[in-house]
């Protein structure tokens, strides 16, 4: 299995010196990027953040690996709502739906409305199994990853799939047409709705059977984060990256920017790939940690990268 009060306090914010090109300007001109970091001093409730999702607003919410509750920053404040139940030994899984609702898993689906907490855990199915992923389609029903298959939600009703079964589900990710990409312990699944393909190391370029990240980007390519490098799928070619192109190649977290660069996390720093160039980012930058949790990026393309001990790194890049 993987993994996965109001208080102001001190922030800190380290320099970092890069480089762009003013058309007007015959030598580069520095454009500085700013590192600033985020502990239990300043409002989360632990160091080891598993979860960072950012809603319509702009609000950050914060899930934790050991701990049974999620934080909200608004950009000035951080508020906690902490919970037992299922989720008294983490978070490890968070989403946000269409109104704004919060869902949570670990032994079983919780939602938060702002103000309640509500129990959808089926303990018939759930209770030996823990959540690791939650994703919400357009329809709004949630569709949960966990430690033994493949569950969704339609807001009454469990429905569990046979064709991902006794197999941890880490990761899911809905594209365009709204088909299911599903990263598992045993390769990808592909769900339309109506047919199942699997994709593994043997049927596929896909870089290793371990996949716990998907991300897509707006061409609708796929991109898989494994336990040894990244594999890019165009539905007709496989590509794959590792070795030269990353330090450590067991990738932990995907995001992708309004530009198109993807943002990889792995154990050993942050990775930001633009197509053709990699730039690798490590607590020598300003990263509070180099074990990577977690990335999501705002509105305003500032990156907020979730550390296994650390806290959160803020990127403004």
């Amino acid at each position: 299995m993987k993994k996965q009060l109001l208080r102001i306090g001190l922030v800190l914010v380290i320099p970092f010196i890069t480089f762009s090109c003013d058309k007007n300007a015959d030598t580069p001109l520095p454009v500085q990027a700013t590192w600033t970091t985020y502990t239990t001093t300043n409002g989360l409730l632990e160091n080891t953040v598993g979860n960072i999702t950012i809603d319509a607003l702009g609000n950050k919410w914060i899930g934790y690996n050991n701990v049974g509750g999620i934080t909200k920053f608004d950009g000035t404040n951080w508020t906690s709502n902490v919970t037992g139940g299922s989720l008294k030994d983490g978070v490890y899984a968070l989403a946000i739906d269409a109104h704004g609702t919060i869902w949570t898993g670990n032994n079983g689906l919780m939602k938060y409305d702002g103000l309640n907490w509500i129990d959808y855990s089926d303990t018939k199915h759930l209770y030996e199994y823990v959540i690791l992923a939650i994703k919400i389609d357009a329809k709004g029903i949630v569709w949960c990853g966990t430690s033994n298959g493949l569950a969704s939600f339609n807001g009454s009703a469990w429905t569990y799939y046979t064709q991902v079964q006794n197999v941890a589900v880490y990761d899911l990710a809905i594209d365009a047409k709204g088909i299911m990409w599903i990263g598992t312990y045993q390769g990808v699944y592909k769900y339309d709705g109506t047919a199942w393909t699997s994709f593994t190391v043997d049927q596929s370029g896909l870089a290793n059977n371990i996949v716990s990240k998907i991300a897509i980007d707006a061409n609708g390519v796929k991109w898989f984060g494994t336990d040894n490098g990244i594999s890019k799928f165009d539905d007709t070619t496989w590509t794959t990256y590792r070795d030269t192109e990353l330090t450590k190649n067991a990738i932990t977290s995907i995001a992708i920017d309004k530009q198109g660069n993807k943002w990889f996390g792995s154990e050993g720093g942050l990775r930001k790939f633009n197509g053709t160039v990699w730039t690798n980012y490590t607590t020598t930058d300003g990263l509070a940690n180099n074990y990577i949790t977690a990335i999501a990026i705002d509105a305003a393309g500032n990156k907020w990268i979730g550390t296994n001990g650390g806290g959160i790194s803020e990127l403004k890049d």
